[in-house]
């Protein structure tokens, strides 16, 4: 309690030194032209250290009395991975995830689709979105995308690129997708679809008929994720709905 006093009082204190040097400041100004200027000027540099002095130790209570303030505690990382992991919501997106996947799998599977991985992929990308809205426009993105992407990927595998300009190209893929993902969905989708489609290729030739495969891998994939995404809506969700 009596640091506290302390400290009030040399604030108050400071506050009245920093007044004093105002009007230091207010008279030159008045002043500044005339006769009197120069002399005014002269008595407002001598304050000029102390000033300087308020500063530093205005600063150093300032980081005083941060110290001796009670911090909350914060919750671990852990802890809150567990509240996020357990909660409604994220239990209703793992299961619409799940199924989705599983789904679009196994139709890709049945329709003899070279890359059921894809599909699965493409419904997770599109259940991502926050409501049914942008799930939907998050289908349209990525499809676009991938009709887009699957066209550059096409010409680039027409050309045959040995072992070390297939990697270049996947570095270059991948950074450009890195600085287009915060700006727009579509552009990324257009530069991963052949980054995936070349690397894929590293392990095993591929052919540009690869490409169409990836479209229509995606296309399956897409529907799946919209038409769960409808039936799994909670209820909660009304940005789809329009405003009255």
């Amino acid at each position: 309690m009596g640091c506290r006093v302390r400290t009030d009082v040399g604030l108050a204190e400071q506050a009245g030194r920093l007044n004093g040097l105002l009007d230091e400041a207010e008279a030159a100004l008045a002043v500044l032209g005339t006769a009197e200027s120069a002399t005014a000027l002269v008595r407002l540099a001598r304050h000029e250290a102390q000033l300087r002095k308020i500063r530093r130790t205005s600063a150093t209570l300032s980081v005083a009395g941060a110290g001796s303030t009670a911090l909350e505690p914060v919750e671990s990382f852990l802890g809150v991975g567990r509240t996020g992991f357990a909660s409604r919501s994220s239990l209703h997106q793992g299961l619409r995830m799940a199924a989705a996947s599983a789904l679009s799998g196994w139709v890709a599977v049945t329709l003899g689709l070279g890359h059921p991985l894809w599909a699965s992929m493409g419904a997770v990308a599109v259940l991502q979105g926050l409501n049914y809205s942008m799930s939907v426009q998050r289908g349209i993105q990525r499809l676009l995308g991938n009709v887009i992407g699957a066209l550059v990927a096409v010409g680039l595998l027409s050309l045959s690129l040995g072992f070390w300009p297939s990697v270049a190209l996947v570095i270059g893929f991948q950074i450009l997708a890195e600085l287009l993902v915060l700006k727009n969905y579509t552009l990324t989708t257009i530069a991963v679809t052949p980054m995936a489609l070349i690397m894929t290729g590293l392990g095993s030739h591929l052919g540009p008929a690869a490409a169409m495969t990836r479209v229509a891998d995606t296309l399956l994939g897409v529907v799946t994720g919209v038409l769960v995404a409808a039936v799994s809506i909670s209820r909660t969700d009304r940005h789809h709905l329009p405003t009255r």
